[in-house]
């Protein structure tokens, strides 16, 4: 972001499968891995602001909003989570 590369992770569902958890527990597996495996430093996600659904999955894995900033055009909340 800004200019920097970072590790970041993303997902998407199909909608029957919004809702049940599937989203905060692959972010967590993935950021376990991420984070104690590979030793990534931190590991950020992109959300743009409206997406309230993303936003309280990334929460819920321990993600907290570190900055907006505008991101390949559109304004989009960066949020990270780090050892």
């Amino acid at each position: 972001m800004d200019g920097n590369q970072e590790v970041h992770v993303g997902y998407r569902l199909a909608r029957n499968y919004w809702s049940k958890g599937f989203a905060t527990e692959a972010v967590r597996s993935v950021v376990d891995y991420g984070l104690n495996i590979k030793a990534h430093e931190y590991i950020c996600a992109i959300i743009e602001p409206e997406h309230h659904s993303s936003i309280k999955a990334i929460e819920k894995a321990g993600f907290n909003l570190s900055k907006t900033t505008v991101f390949h055009g559109k304004h989009v909340n960066i949020y990270r989570k780090g050892n």
